[in-house]
C-alpha cells in the first residue's frame, strides 16, 4: 500500500502534509512534513480512499479527515475533469 498524507493542504499544484508509512523511514519517518511534486493524476480506490500520483511517479493516499478533502475532490471531479 502507498504511504498516506495527513493534515494535508493543496499548495500550488502540490500537496503539503505529514507522511505516514513511507517505505524509506530513515528519510521520511512517520509524521515528517513533506511537499510532494506536482500532482499528475488522482483516482479513488474501491475502499473510497483517494490516491494521487505525482509527476515524479510517487503515490500517496490522502487522509479524508482534513478540511481540504471535500474541496479537493469537488475540484477534481465536480466539473467532470481530472487533474491536469
Amino acid at each position: 500500500m502507498w504511504p498516506s498524507l495527513r493534515n494535508w493542504k493543496v499548495f500550488q499544484g502540490s500537496i503539503v502534509g505529514r507522511v505516514f508509512g513511507h517505505p524509506n523511514q530513515k528519510k521520511f519517518p512517520d509524521g515528517k512534513r513533506i511537499t510532494t511534486s506536482m500532482i499528475n493524476t488522482a483516482h479513488t480506490m474501491s475502499s473510497g480512499d483517494l490516491v494521487v500520483m505525482t509527476v515524479s511517479g510517487s503515490r500517496y493516499r490522502l487522509d479524508q479527515n482534513t478540511s481540504e478533502y471535500v474541496g479537493f475532490v469537488l475540484k477534481l471531479w465536480g466539473s467532470g475533469e481530472k487533474v491536469k
